[in-house]
């Protein structure tokens, strides 16, 4: 991405952080579960389907808030905005407690290292005018 964009050129990335509950609990499962979990409790019945998420999911190390942060500091370029978005979960439908308590208990587990507040970073980042093209 950072090959693509023009200097001056603003870049908004959104991705699941795989240090929070979510995304340890991503990494953790078998794809199948995902699938059965839209399908089932969602009523998603198309998932995991041709065209239809869920995707596998592989996680790299910049694949983070900590991870992304070094790499624009690495690159020269400018994070000019961040946000942790909590948009996972449903928030009303069956279960939504037991999904809840689940969330929390990993985050306890984990002795905070698992942030339970949110699942996706957005980060806007600039790349700097002294920055050319590669």
């Amino acid at each position: 991405f950072k090959a693509w964009l023009k200097p001056n050129g603003l870049l908004i990335l959104r991705f699941p952080d795989k240090y929070t509950v979510f995304g340890f609990i991503t990494r953790k499962t078998p794809h199948w579960v995902h699938v059965a979990y839209k399908r089932h409790l969602l009523k998603m019945q198309m998932a995991g389907l041709d065209g239809h998420g869920p995707y596998p999911t592989v996680y790299d190390e910049v694949v983070s808030l900590t991870g992304m942060r070094q790499f624009c500091l690495n690159e020269n370029l400018q994070v000019v905005g961040e946000w942790g978005i909590d948009k996972s979960l449903p928030r009303r439908g069956r279960f939504i407690g037991l999904r809840k308590a689940m969330i929390r208990a990993t985050h306890v587990l984990s002795l905070g290292k698992l942030d339970s507040s949110y699942s996706n970073l957005t980060f806007i980042i600039h790349k700097p005018c002294n920055e050319t093209a590669v």
